[in-house]
């Protein structure tokens, strides 16, 4: 998986970029900006939809014509990543032991899929954050909690 930010005056914050193994477009962020949606829509209509070895050349034609950066945004995989970001403290030997016992795919699915599991769980309001070792063994990041409702 790649991860890149795109950063623009227009706006605060950065726009993430997902691309998976196969250099397919898997995911954008823009939860974390004060983007407007004309700059979102200029985004997904000109962003290149797969990437190849030539990701440089093919990203940089897509921010050619805008005054945005962009910059590839390492991959961490590791157990304290997704421990801090699930804000759970509880049980933290079984979770790492679950953590370990995932491939580095499903590490990043892992811990890329936290932010969307907390909006799940405010918009339903009724059920529990699972122990981080429940949601590590049952693989509950895989589930695409957006069709859920």
């Amino acid at each position: 998986m790649r991860k890149f930010a795109i950063t623009n005056p227009a706006f605060t914050g950065e726009i993430y970029i997902l691309y998976n193994e196969n250099g397919l477009l898997v995911n954008l962020d823009a939860t974390e900006t004060n983007c407007i949606d004309v700059h979102i829509q200029w985004i997904l209509r000109h962003i290149p939809p797969v990437i190849t070895e030539k990701v440089s050349e093919e990203l940089g034609q897509f921010i050619a014509p805008t005054k945005c950066s962009l910059v590839e945004v390492p991959m961490d995989s590791s157990f304290d990543t997704f421990w801090n970001i699930y804000k759970m403290p509880y049980n933290k030997k079984r979770a790492e032991q679950a953590f370990k016992n995932l491939t580095q795919r499903e590490r990043v699915l892992c811990i890329n899929s936290v932010k969307s599991y907390d909006k799940y769980l405010q918009r339903v309001g009724w059920q529990n954050k699972q122990h981080p070792s429940t949601y590590i063994t049952t693989k509950n990041f895989l589930t695409d909690l957006n069709k859920i409702s």
